[in-house]
């Protein structure tokens, strides 16, 4: 049996490992609208989340950016704007697992949401939420 005082360093070490491990910083309120949000509208059948017919269809995660196998895959992701390549994981239990899905390039502008669908990426002004704004097709020309 271990003493409390070593199953507390345990569980520290544990904990600073696992936030190390998954290279992302959290970011305050103040900073969003510095970031562009990236969101998977992909089902992990490599279908429209919001149309999937398989009773098991989950949302897929964001699991790979600019060819790197992100350590937990999430259905969204905060990036600083720039030129970005984004694959989604399909039919996986974490990243290390992925089947990598359609590759996005898009340049990722401040204050914007792009929302990733089999047909392509819409694009919206993050602040409103998706229900109350229309959200158009991206053009890398805009």
């Amino acid at each position: 049996m271990l003493s409390k005082s070593v199953l507390i360093g345990i569980i520290t070490t544990a904990s600073l490992l696992l936030i190390g491990c998954g290279g992302e910083t959290a970011i305050s309120q103040a900073e969003l609208p510095n970031y562009g949000l990236v969101i998977s509208g992909v089902s992990d059948y490599g279908e429209d989340i919001d149309t999937d017919r398989h009773d098991d269809a989950i949302q897929a995660g964001i699991a790979y950016i600019n060819g790197k196998v992100r350590t937990i895959a999430t259905s969204s992701v905060n990036l600083k704007p720039g030129d970005y390549d984004i694959q989604v994981g399909l039919r996986c239990g974490d990243s290390r697992t992925c089947r990598p899905g359609k590759a996005y390039k898009i340049t990722v502008k401040a204050g914007y949401r792009y929302v990733l669908k089999p047909d392509g990426v819409y694009v919206s002004n993050r602040s409103i939420p998706r229900d109350k704004t229309k959200e158009a097709r991206y053009n890398p020309n805009m």
